[in-house]
């Protein structure tokens, strides 16, 4: 965690259920609104190996049957760094890996989702990595705006892919 990173919620969520392969709450990475403030929400972590990424492959946390509500990261960025500064700030020792959009299959209304938004979501969504993006060992995820128009996010598991060879 860097400074500036959004708290997670107090309930139990804690990041690093993020990739602990379990699907059931409490096992799943909140921020808070409220704590967290109205601007983007960000998440800072090590990948524990320097590497050149390709994906990164995100599943939501449903809340009950529903994907696309809430805390759903639905525009969020991917920042990655070697050796970043300990400040919190996107400074120049971080590269923007990427800009993502989460599309709704179906375009139903925000609260309604049917079953190919449910099984969309259920596979997880991979959001690929520019071939031309530096070797990096620290992620961040900044969430710019969630299905509920908030910054807040949740993450049920994240997986990082790529290429850890020198």
């Amino acid at each position: 965690m860097l400074p500036g990173d959004a708290p997670q919620v107090t309930n139990g969520a804690r990041l690093e259920y993020a990739w602990d392969g379990k699907l059931t709450w409490p096992n799943t990475s909140f921020t808070l609104q409220t704590a967290g403030g109205p601007g983007p929400h960000t998440i800072s972590f090590d990948i524990g190996v320097l590497g050149k990424l390709s994906r990164v492959w995100i599943r939501p946390y449903p809340e009950g049957s529903r994907y696309y509500f809430l805390t759903t990261m639905k525009r969020f960025e991917i920042w990655g760094s070697a050796n970043p500064s300990l400040t919190g700030a996107f400074d120049d020792t971080w590269s923007l890996l990427g800009y993502y959009e989460v599309v709704k299959p179906s375009g139903l209304p925000y609260g309604t989702d049917n079953s190919v938004d449910q099984a969309t979501a259920a596979a997880g969504f991979n959001w690929n990595i520019d071939i031309n993006a530096p070797k990096v060992r620290y992620l961040r995820i900044r969430c710019l705006e969630n299905f509920a128009g908030g910054t807040a996010q949740s993450i049920a598991e994240l997986s990082v892919f790529g290429d850890n060879r020198n």
